[in-house]
């Protein structure tokens, strides 16, 4: 009778720890599956979030948003700016014609540095309806003293034409952000923004990632324009 006892005893013991290292293996294995599902969701979040940066990014300092449809965001305007010929389009709706002026200054400024840069710009006027069907067109064909109103058909043409495009919409409050797209594929960068303001710094921005030697071209465009204001007067 005391053998069965302490048979049973032992048994007892043996099955309690048999119990504990199964409960033991079991928590180790959860763990395990916890640590390996928490590194996974790391991994795509963070993956997640470098190509969310890579193709879309929020300048820090204009808070202006750049998108890009096919290539990485900076390596768009790097590939464009290899370009030799480059339309620089702005639409306007016939409202906007008398504040026409507040594009003068981004055309001047952008024909200056393609024209530092020794590239082809081809400026357009591009007037257009609410559905942005053109309803007329005037352009410079190259030449910076041109001036030539197209029919739209001739303007169509001009604007389908395979030239990688500076694309800017006249500034509208009523957007929810300021935005520059770009397309390799497409052969465009677009620039629609919110302010005056916005555009400036859009058009500053966008010459800055296409051309490494900006602040050079931005100085030699000043003494340019300081040779001609001294010739004036």
């Amino acid at each position: 009778m005391v053998e069965i006892l302490s048979s049973a005893r032992t048994q007892s013991v043996k099955e309690i720890k048999k119990k504990a290292r199964a409960k033991r293996r079991k928590k180790q294995i959860t763990k395990w599956i916890i640590i390996i599902i928490i590194v996974i969701i790391l991994a795509f979040l963070i993956n997640n979030f470098i190509l969310q940066n890579k193709y879309s990014y929020v300048d820090k300092d204009s808070g202006i948003t750049f998108y890009s449809k096919d290539f990485y965001v900076k390596d768009v305007f790097t590939i464009l700016s290899k370009d030799q010929n480059t339309l620089l389009v702005f639409n306007i709706m016939p409202d906007d014609m008398n504040d026409l002026g507040l594009f003068v200054e981004q055309i001047n400024y952008l024909q200056s540095v393609f024209a530092a840069k020794q590239k082809i710009n081809i400026l357009i006027i591009n007037v257009m309806d609410e559905t942005r069907r053109t309803i007329s067109c005037q352009s410079n064909l190259g030449d910076l003293y041109t001036n030539e109103e197209l029919t739209k058909e001739e303007c169509s043409e001009l604007l389908k034409s395979n030239t990688t495009s500076i694309i800017i919409d006249f500034p509208d409050e009523t957007l929810e952000e300021s935005v520059v797209i770009g397309s390799v594929g497409e052969k465009y960068i677009y620039i629609q923004t919110k302010s005056k303001e916005d555009l400036d710094k859009a058009v500053l921005l966008v010459t800055t990632m296409m051309f490494e030697d900006i602040n050079y071209v931005n100085s030699a465009v000043e003494n340019i324009r300081n040779q001609m204001d001294a010739n004036i007067s």
